[in-house]
Parts: structure tokens; C-alpha cells; sequence
């Protein structure tokens, strides 16, 4: 009976007991060992769940082992055991075990509160005593690490801070041990209490003392009880409370928010909404994307939109410090306009501070790897911690990174509800933005809300947070709140403090902005408090208005001079930056400041406001209170000063981070190019940071980086020398490719043409076989050239360089292989395109007969040589000298020889289409089948959704609609997750065909609509000819001629303008439709009205 009413208590006992019995008999079959079912129970198995008298009973208890168990049971023993060695054995053991909280999806169960608080205070009492026993023997760096762990969780735990601070000193880290007592005063002065008298003594012999501290360590005998087992809990243990991991949210000692009651509200109700529905909605319903029901969806996103200073932040840290004491977790994240250029630099700080925050989610990731291994690339940290995979194509490895964001999110929101804030958006990267998009959509449904802020005004056209908003507001699922200036009566209840003389000058001057009106406000205060001011700094070259420029100026002036010097220097480094880095280039100027003096600097700005800081123990970092301070210092040095700076700068980060250089080059080149460095340096950090972003996935910054290395580097000198030459071509290749990708076909066919130029010079190859390797390089780049024409519509053009990649492959006698294979691939396109289909037949199998011959090469054992003639593929032991000194991922002219199955699954789905062309629907399906299967061996997933609207539109064709439906809600499931605009159009187009064959003419009209305005989106000028050609039937079937006549001009005029066949064709088809129809028309009514005449005589 009490498991009826724990489990089931909303059912009667007869659906109860059902529900029981159902699942004691799945319970006996998972606990009964596979090899007893296999032998149908030759051997006796102990009964590990047993029902004895209406009792359950879990038996056997030896065959059991429970990690919390485990983890008592090892600190019993270690607390009775007398050797030291021992001891600390044991502890790292038992801290191992422990993963985060016990059962937390059981958080508010009664029978869990009172164990989950026991293990807490006993892992707590582990660190303690673990880093005691490290410090007694001296190693004071091993002990940093429990009491930091110990801090991240209770940052008021003093036994921990004096544990830290006696560590810190004797590793003379004394600077650290002084500012971890300080964050602690800090910490317990918000409940009035000061630090112990045995802290304070601590603090006071590390102030005074050079060297090591002679003071015996800390003890705390209280703290250091034994742990008693949590079968024999007391009351001292049912009295502890437990641990609440809380992010700090904003700014301390701020004005209460004015005139933003309307907005507030609007976002506290998409926070309820959204809490509402996630509790209301099966697990296994969340996330999930039901075709027809995007309407269905409500708000998660929130855009607060306005001009700077309008209140955007201070209403987003209202909101935070409201949801947070309902129990939201928080995460924030600042993206500055000096970090633009950074790949995913705004979630870089979301995922580290998630992780290190969190002890549920440090335990998360250790315990799946394999799913958190990709987060490495973004965060150095994990490099060491997590497996390293095998790498994929650039595209693989970026759905492998979102999927672990997506993962590491989802995790959050299992345990408690999350609200991501991000920070003036108008700066975020363009891999930010769209790893933004792909979360907004994929957690939809999970308690999950993103609170953006964005500048308006300096939103550039072509941002792609442009994109991002229509998707959303397409399907619902974003509220955009525009901030306008505040009434000149709510900014006097904002600085009421003020006299009222200055309150109206207040008004005027700050025009309804409260960022304005509090900054004047304070600068009244200071004026007040300090008659002498320091003058202003010349500020008209500044690009923000006087009276904000002159507000933050009056702000600086407070600082000291040495102060001010210091903040001048770090806004170099941008929007935030870490002590280590402020530190070294303080130590390296022109008049060195040691490590005391920039923390003393540091914490007068800190005191001042001007500067925030965040993280615990040993890792600190500082950043600037309002990105408009970093413009304002960063306007105010010299240009010569600038220049040095940064060099300064770019040096400090390459001697910090010479191990993993690759983790910052992004932000090594920013240096170097402001600083105007060597181009020798500015080349290999740059394509240091193509190769990054490439590998990312992030095109745009990838060609940023790749069109710097190529422009700094002296084309003449590199000539001279072989391996410069080769790293050119490199250079070139990637870049093109880059260009290709994002549909720039005329610079990237420049650029490939600039590539096959630069690697023909006369060299020496070691064999035949290196010969030939490089003839098949020439002729996969001839036959890229040959792709830009095609794409362009110029297929004799596309035609005339496959012949000269065929006359390469040719004079090197290369006979067969992957090069021959693309060849044939291409020409069957052009063949297909032209009509030519039993040509096209032709040359697609015998391009997919060449891959796969490409394919089982590569599975041969390793050693096996390969054969000069006939034989294809990379050879063994040969790569460029570029490849082997810069560590650039392969271009897709390398993958292809060295066997990337996409190419082979590319040849079975263009013979599916080529199939399908000439009327056997059949044959196709067997294609693209075949492609499909073996797509899910490798897992490429832009692939298989590409496949499956094959698949979908092959059934369509002959009449199996639900066939037809399955495909195409897969094709658009994985399109929405990969961000795939465009094969989501192709789809919501098929969708839309499909409806209208079933006769649901609304539904055929809404899903033609959204695949125009997806073509619209990305600016794919034939398919908005195409679907507004197919649209017009629709129209026409609802007897709106009228509108059906407008798609078929829009088609037709599109079409024409483009110049492009096809589209032209099915809007002349349309209209001759259309035309029949207001004949057949016209002829009704002519006969109706003939019928009336001779009735009437």
C-alpha cells in the first residue's frame, strides 16, 4: 500500500495495483541476468526483488552497490584509519564517488531531503580534511584543488578561505591569499558578520610578511568531525540546510527600475507561461517540433530592443533577480564590440561558467564524455579532461558542438528552470548568433527562456541576428519589447535624490535616458561631495553624445592617475580580461608594477564601479562596468601608445598560451594586426584562426581570417621558396572553398584559378606515385572551377574545365580513381541538366563505380601498397610540408582522395534524381535508399535530411502520401536542428504540394507562404519564382483569381529577371492554367447569359 500511494497516488487501487504488477515483472526481467534467459535458467539466480505478504523486498543485499553507500563506508574508514597515507587515499577514493547532489529530480521529496543533506556536510568535511593532509605534507598546490571545489559551492565557508589563504602564502602567492580573505569579509559583511578572530590573525601575519608564513596551519576541529553513516543520522544533520547554487545576478547599489512596469510584466508572464507548460508537458514531448502546430508555440526568446543607455540591462538583472529568487538559475553573457570577430565568443562564457558553477553539471559531463568531448574546443580548460574524437568534416564537428551546448542545456533544465540573459547582441559573432538560432529552436518546450538585449540602431543590415528574429516571429516563438525613452516625470522619480534645481537639469539633459539621468545624477554627488574637480579629457572626437561622454569622463577623473593609467592599458585587451593577462603586461611595460600594486589598482576601480569581478578561488577575472568606459579608454591613448600596447598585448598571450596557441589566435591577430606586427607573425596566427573557425563551421570568420593571412603574405618572396609557396596555395584553397560555400562563385573561381597558378612550378617529387598525387590535387581544383560555372548557369564553361582536370589526370597517367570520379560526377550534372539523361546515367555510374573502388582502399589493411596506374587515394607517407607545420584540416579536394563517403552518397542520390527525371520512381527510391543507409553509418546528418526530401518527394510522385509525410517530417526535423534554411523551404514547398494533392487547399496555401518566405530570407531568387508558381493553382482552386494572377506575374517577372528556364517555364504553365480557367469561365457566364435571353423571348 505505500508504494501504491507514493507512486501511483492519483489512481483508484485496482489501476494502481495494475501499474504495480506491470512493473515488478519489467523490474525481474532487467534485474534476472541475460545469460539465465539465454539458458532458460540452468543456473540458480538469487532473487534480487522479491513479494512476500504484501511486502516488496529488495534482497540479497551483497549483490547491491549504491555510490552513496560506498561513499560513507570509505569515509568511515577513513576517519578510523591512523596512517596519514592511507587516509588520503581513501578520501580521493570516496571523492571520486561523490557526482552532485543525491537523487536531484527528487529535490522536494521528503524521504530525500534529510540523506542529501547528510552527504553534503559530508563532503564538505572531505575536502577540508583532504586538503589538511596535503597541507601537513607540505603540497600546498594539490591542496588548491579541494578548497577550491569547497569554494565554488560555499564561498562563506571560512575554514576553507583560511585553508586557502595559508596555501596561497606559503606557495608565495600572497597577493591571492590577501584578496581570498577580502572576497570573504565582502561576502560575510551582507549578513553583518565578521571574520573570525583566527581569520583575521591569518590575514594580518600574510600583509606583514616577505616570505612563506611561519604561522602554524588552520585548524578547525569542529568542522572536522567524523561523518556519521546516514542510517544514524541526529538532529545536528536534519538541522542542515542545503546548498543553493546561485549565480551573481547585476549590479549592487542601483536605483530602483522606473518606468518599465508594462515590460516587466510582459517578461514575467513568459516566464510563468513557459514554467507552466514545461511541468504540464511529458518529458518526452518537450523539444519536440510538430509540423503543423508551430502556431501552438509560445514566447521563450525576449528581445529587449532601444538605443544605448535606454535600460535594456537594468531591466534584464530586474527580471534575473526576480526569477532567481523563484528558483531560475541565471547565466549571463556580454559580448563586446573589440570580440566581434571571435567565434562563439558569446557562449564561451556561458558554458564556463555553467560548468564551474555547478557541481550537478561538472558531474554531468564526467559522466558522458563522449556527448560533452566537443565543448574542449571552446573551452581549453576540458581539453585535458574530456576524450578527444575523431575529427569529421567542418560541418560534423559543428552539429557535434551544438549538439553538446544543446545537451549541456537540456541537463540544466531537467533540474531546475533556466534564463539565459545575452548582453547587447548587436556585437555577437555570426557562429553565436546561429548556434542561438539552432537552441531557440531544439528547446522549445523545456524550461528554458533566452533574454536577449540588442542596440537597435547599431545593428548592422547583413547581421545575422536579422534572420534570427524573423524565424521567430514566423512561428511565435519570440517577444520583442522596443524600450522608449522614459517621461520626464519618471526620470524625476529616478534621481529624486537629487536638489530639486539640478533634477530639471537632469530632465533636459538626459532626454529620457536613465542611464544618462543616473550617471548625471551621480556626477552631481560627486560635485557636491568634492567641489575641485579634475578637468575634463578632450572628448570631441568621441562618438557618443557630450553628455554621456562627459558622465563617464567626470566618472574616470575620480580614479587615481595610476588607475587610470592601468584601465587605459586593459581596455586594449577589450570588453573583460583575466588578472594573469593585466598582470604580465603591467610587469612588462616601460615602469613595472608588481603583482600588490595592480591588485591595489584594481580593487580602486572596483571600488569606484568601474570595473566588476567574477570567479572564486585562484581564478579571477575583471570586467568593465559599461562598454561604453572601454571606448572612452581606449579613445583616450595615443596612437603610438595603442600600437604598443597591443604588441605588448599579442606577446603576453603568445608566451602564456605557447602550448595551445590555437586556443587564442583570433585574439593574438586582433593584436597584431592593430599593432601593426611582422606579416610573417600576422600570417601564421591568422591562419591559425581560419583553421579554428573553419573547423567550427564559421565560414565568415573562417574567410576573415584566411583573406588576412593571404593579404599579408609578399606573393614575390613566397615564390622563392617552395614550402611558402605551397602554404599559399593552402591559403587559397581554404579561402575559396570558404567563398564557394557561402555562393561568392566568381571570387572563389578567381581565387581557385590563383591556387592552380601558384602550385605549378617545377619541383622534384620523390616517386611517380607523389606525381601523381598532386596531378589529381590540379585536377579536383580544375574541376572546382568548373562548379562555379555551373552554379553560375554556364555549363559550357563548367564543361571546358573538367576537360582540362581530364587532360591533368591524363599526361600523369593517372587511370582511374576519386579525381576521375568527380570528373564524371560533375559532367553527369551537366549532362542531366541539358536532357541528356541516358548520358547522365552513364557518367554517374561510372563516377560511383570509381568512388567506390576509392572506398574499399581505404578499408585495406594499413601497409598495403598502392599501384601507380589504376590505383587512386592519398599515398601513404605523402602530405604537403604546409599540412605537416600548420595542422590545417584537409580541404574538401583532400577529403575526396582520401575516401569521404559523402561522395559516394552524393552519386547515389544525383542517380536517384536522374532516375526519377525519366519516369522510374522505382529505380529512384533504390537509390536514394541506398544513400540513406549508408549516410547512417556515417552519420552525416545535413546529408540524410537532404536524402529524406529526396525520399519524400519520390513517394509523393507516386501517390504514397503518408510514405511521402514520414520522410518529409524527418527531412525537416534534422533541417531545423542543423539550421538549414534553405532545405527547410524545399520542404515546406513539399509539404505544401502534398496538401494540396490531398485536397487541404488552406494548409497547401500556408505551407507554400512560409516557403516563399524562406526563399525571401536568404535571397534564393529561383525558388521564389518557383513557389509562387506553384502557389497560384492553389489560389486559383480557392477561386481567388485575382491573387493567383499576381503569384503568376511575381513568378514570371523573377524568373525572366534571372534568367532562368526552368522557372520561367512553370510560370507560363500556371498562366496558361489560369487562362483555361477564366475562358472556361467567361464561357459559362456567356452561356448563362444566352440561356437568360431566350427564356426571356
Amino acid at each position: 500500500e505505500q508504494a501504491l500511494e507514493e507512486l501511483w497516488p492519483d489512481l483508484g487501487m485496482k489501476a494502481a495495483t495494475a501499474s504495480l504488477e506491470r512493473t515488478l515483472q519489467s523490474l525481474q526481467q532487467l534485474l534476472v541476468p541475460s545469460s539465465q534467459g539465454a539458458t532458460g535458467g540452468s543456473l540458480a539466480v538469487p532473487h534480487l526483488l522479491r513479494s512476500e505478504d504484501h511486502t516488496l523486498i529488495l534482497a540479497n543485499q551483497s549483490l547491491i552497490w549504491v555510490d552513496a553507500d560506498a561513499f560513507e563506508d570509505l569515509l568511515v574508514q577513513a576517519f578510523s584509519s591512523g596512517d596519514p597515507a592511507g587516509v588520503e587515499q581513501l578520501l580521493e577514493q570516496a571523492m571520486s564517488l561523490y557526482a552532485g547532489d543525491l537523487l536531484p529530480e527528487e529535490r522536494h521529496s521528503a524521504w530525500t531531503i534529510a540523506r542529501r543533506e547528510h552527504l553534503q556536510q559530508s563532503w564538505r568535511v572531505l575536502l577540508l580534511k583532504l586538503a589538511d593532509l596535503r597541507i601537513a605534507r607540505k603540497a600546498f598546490a594539490d591542496a588548491l584543488d579541494p578548497l577550491d571545489r569547497l569554494l565554488a559551492i560555499d564561498q562563506e565557508n571560512e575554514a576553507a578561505v583560511q585553508r586557502l589563504m595559508f596555501a596561497l602564502a606559503q606557495l608565495k602567492r600572497r597577493a591571492e591569499a590577501l584578496r581570498a580573505y577580502q572576497r570573504l569579509a565582502s561576502a560575510l559583511q551582507r549578513h553583518n558578520i565578521a571574520p573570525q578572530e583566527e581569520t583575521r590573525d591569518l590575514y594580518e601575519a600574510i600583509s606583514h610578511a616577505s616570505g612563506p608564513v611561519t604561522n602554524r596551519a588552520p585548524t578547525s576541529p569542529a568542522d572536522l568531525d567524523p561523518p556519521v553513516p546516514g542510517a544514524v543520522q541526529d538532529e545536528q544533520n536534519a538541522s542542515m540546510r542545503p546548498t543553493t547554487y546561485r549565480w551573481q545576478v547585476g549590479r549592487s547599489h542601483q536605483s530602483p527600475l522606473v518606468g518599465r512596469d508594462a515590460e516587466f510584466a510582459s517578461v514575467r508572464e513568459v516566464l510563468r507561461a513557459t514554467l507552466e507548460r514545461a511541468r504540464s508537458s511529458p518529458p518526452a514531448q518537450q523539444g519536440a517540433s510538430l509540423l503543423p502546430l508551430d502556431t501552438q508555440r509560445r514566447p521563450q526568446y525576449v528581445l529587449l530592443m532601444g538605443g544605448p543607455g535606454l535600460g535594456k540591462t537594468r531591466l534584464a538583472e530586474e527580471i534575473s533577480r526576480e526569477a532567481q529568487g523563484q528558483d531560475w538559475a541565471i547565466i549571463w553573457s556580454r559580448t563586446y564590440a573589440q570580440e566581434s570577430n571571435i567565434p562563439y565568443r558569446l557562449w564561451i562564457e556561458i558554458l564556463r561558467t555553467m560548468i564551474s558553477e555547478d557541481p550537478r553539471l561538472r558531474a554531468e559531463v564526467a559522466r558522458r564524455p563522449l556527448v560533452y568531448a566537443p565543448l574542449s574546443v571552446l573551452l581549453p580548460e576540458l581539453y585535458g579532461l574530456l576524450p578527444h574524437l575523431t575529427p569529421l568534416p567542418p560541418e560534423q564537428e559543428q552539429q557535434r558542438l551544438w549538439e553538446a551546448v544543446l545537451e549541456l542545456c537540456t541537463a540544466v533544465s531537467e533540474h531546475t528552470p533556466l534564463l539565459i540573459v545575452l548582453d547587447d547582441l548587436q556585437w555577437a559573432d555570426a557562429s553565436s548568433c546561429e548556434l542561438l538560432t539552432y537552441l531557440a529552436r531544439r528547446l522549445s518546450g523545456h524550461p528554458v527562456v533566452f533574454i536577449g538585449t540588442c542596440r537597435d540602431r547599431e545593428l548592422a543590415a547583413g547581421h545575422p541576428l536579422h534572420a534570427l528574429i524573423a524565424h521567430l516571429h514566423r512561428e511565435h516563438g519570440i517577444l520583442t519589447l522596443q524600450l522608449q525613452p522614459l517621461t520626464d516625470e519618471q526620470i524625476g522619480a529616478l534621481v529624486g535624490h537629487v536638489p530639486e534645481s539640478m533634477m530639471r537639469t537632469i530632465q533636459t539633459r538626459a532626454a529620457g535616458n536613465p542611464f544618462f539621468a543616473e550617471e548625471l545624477a551621480r556626477s552631481v554627488e560627486a560635485q557636491v561631495a568634492a567641489p575641485a574637480q579634475a578637468a575634463q579629457p578632450d572628448t570631441a572626437a568621441y562618438p557618443l553624445p557630450d553628455t554621456i561622454a562627459a558622465v563617464l569622463g567626470l566618472r574616470i577623473s575620480r580614479l587615481s592617475s595610476a588607475c587610470q593609467r592601468l584601465l587605459g592599458n586593459a581596455a586594449v585587451l577589450g570588453g573583460s580580461f583575466e588578472f594573469n593577462v593585466i598582470r604580465e603586461m603591467e610587469a612588462s611595460g616601460s615602469s613595472p608594477a608588481d603583482e600588490d600594486t595592480v591588485l591595489d589598482l584594481l580593487d580602486e576601480a572596483l571600488q569606484a564601479g568601474v570595473l566588476t569581478e567574477e570567479g572564486r578561488g585562484t581564478r579571477i577575472s575583471y570586467h568593465f562596468w559599461h562598454p561604453l568606459l572601454v571606448s572612452l579608454l581606449y579613445d583616450g591613448l595615443s596612437g603610438a601608445k595603442r600600437v604598443l600596447l597591443h604588441r605588448r598585448a599579442a606577446a603576453v598571450l603568445q608566451r602564456m598560451y605557447a602550448a595551445r596557441e590555437e586556443a587564442v589566435a583570433a585574439t593574438i591577430t586582433h593584436h597584431l594586426v592593430t599593432g601593426g606586427a611582422e606579416a610573417e607573425q600576422i600570417v601564421h596566427y591568422a591562419t591559425l584562426a581560419g583553421n579554428s573557425a573553419y573547423a567550427l563551421s564559421a565560414y565568415p570568420d573562417a574567410e576573415r581570417y584566411y583573406r588576412l593571412a593571404v593579404e599579408n603574405i609578399d606573393e614575390q618572396a613566397a615564390f622563392q621558396s617552395a614550402d611558402k609557396r605551397l602554404h599559399l596555395a593552402y591559403l587559397l584553397e581554404q579561402l575559396a572553398e570558404c567563398l564557394r560555400v557561402r555562393g561568392s562563385f566568381e571570387e572563389a573561381r578567381s581565387l581557385y584559378e590563383r591556387t592552380l597558378n601558384t602550385r605549378r612550378f617545377p619541383r622534384p617529387f620523390a616517386s611517380a606515385v607523389e606525381e601523381q598525387y598532386e596531378a589529381q590535387i590540379q585536377a579536383l581544383l580544375w574541376s572546382e572551377v568548373g562548379r562555379t560555372w555551373y552554379y553560375t548557369g554556364d555549363n559550357a564553361r563548367a564543361q571546358e574545365y573538367l576537360d582540362r582536370g581530364e587532360q591533368a589526370l591524363r599526361e600523369a597517367r593517372v587511370a582511374g580513381g576519386p579525381a576521375w570520379a568527380r570528373l564524371y560526377y560533375q559532367r553527369g550534372y551537366i549532362s542531366w541538366q541539358e536532357g541528356r539523361y541516358e548520358e547522365a546515367f552513364q557518367e554517374g555510374h561510372e563516377a560511383l563505380r570509381l568512388f567506390e573502388g576509392v572506398m574499399h582502399l581505404e578499408e585495406q589493411p594499413a601497409g598495403r601498397p598502392a599501384g601507380i596506374e589504376g590505383q587512386a587515394g592519398r599515398p601513404p607517407g605523402i602530405a604537403p610540408t604546409y599540412l605537416s607545420q600548420e595542422a590545417s584540416p584537409v580541404t574538401s579536394a583532400r577529403r575526396t582522395l582520401e575516401g569521404d563517403p559523402v561522395d559516394l552518397v552524393r552519386t547515389y542520390r544525383f542517380l536517384g534524381a536522374v532516375a526519377n527525371s525519366v519516369g522510374r520512381p522505382g529505380e529512384a527510391l533504390a537509390y536514394l535508399n541506398t544513400a540513406l543507409q549508408l549516410l547512417e553509418q556515417h552519420d552525416h546528418k545535413r546529408e540524410v535530411a537532404h536524402i529524406c526530401c529526396n525520399i519524400g518527394h519520390a513517394h509523393l510522385e507516386r501517390a504514397k502520401h503518408e510514405l511521402a509525410m514520414t520522410f518529409f517530417q524527418r527531412s525537416l526535423r534534422l533541417a531545423e536542428q542543423l539550421g538549414d534554411a534553405p532545405l527547410e523551404g524545399v520542404v515546406f514547398s513539399n509539404l505544401g504540394e502534398l496538401a494540396m494533392r490531398t485536397g487541404k487547399l488552406e494548409e497547401a496555401e500556408s505551407w507554400f507562404n512560409r516557403a516563399i518566405a524562406q526563399a525571401e530570407q536568404i535571397n534564393d531568387q529561383a525558388y521564389v519564382s518557383m513557389w509562387h508558381a506553384y502557389l497560384a493553382p492553389v489560389l486559383q482552386d480557392l477561386d481567388r483569381l485575382a491573387d493567383a494572377e499576381a503569384c503568376i506575374f511575381r513568378a514570371l517577372t523573377v524568373g525572366r529577371a534571372i534568367n532562368n528556364t526552368p522557372c520561367v517555364g512553370l510560370a507560363l504553365v500556371a498562366l496558361g492554367h489560369m487562362r483555361i480557367a477564366q475562358m472556361m469561365l467567361a464561357s459559362e457566364s456567356l452561356d448563362g447569359t444566352l440561356e437568360e435571353s431566350a427564356t426571356q423571348a
